[in-house]
């Protein structure tokens, strides 16, 4: 899945544009998070990842599920409403407790467990 198209959704949901020089740190920020609380070492994103190459270690379904609301976080952080901030941020908790519980083991089954190279090319 292309960034620019998780990047569109979550200007959709916020009503509101992210601005172009945020959208990979901000997106790596959610993959962090998602590493840290998962123990996972997914790839951060790079700025040709945006609109030319599509991030192919996560099924597009877990990209939007886990990218879109902490994009969708980061612009309403910039807003004095708190309500949506907080919003946004617990989607993204309650994608990473989803991803943890459900996605995690078929993310695993899509790696060789002898080298560690990814299977599977989700693009």
């Amino acid at each position: 899945m292309l960034l620019d198209d998780v990047v569109k959704n979550s200007n959709y949901v916020t009503d509101e544009e992210l601005n172009d020089t945020n959208v990979v740190g901000l997106s790596n920020s959610a993959i962090a998070e998602t590493n840290s609380k998962c123990g996972t070492k997914l790839p951060l994103f790079s700025s040709e990842n945006t609109s030319e190459t599509p991030y192919k270690t996560l099924p597009d379904f877990w990209v939007l599920r886990l990218v879109e609301p902490y994009l969708a976080y980061g612009i309403a952080a910039n807003d004095t409403d708190t309500n949506a901030r907080d919003f946004h941020y617990n989607r993204f908790l309650q994608a990473v407790t989803d991803f943890k519980d459900k996605g995690l083991n078929d993310i695993v089954e899509e790696f060789d467990p002898e080298t560690g190279e990814q299977i599977t090319d989700y693009a």
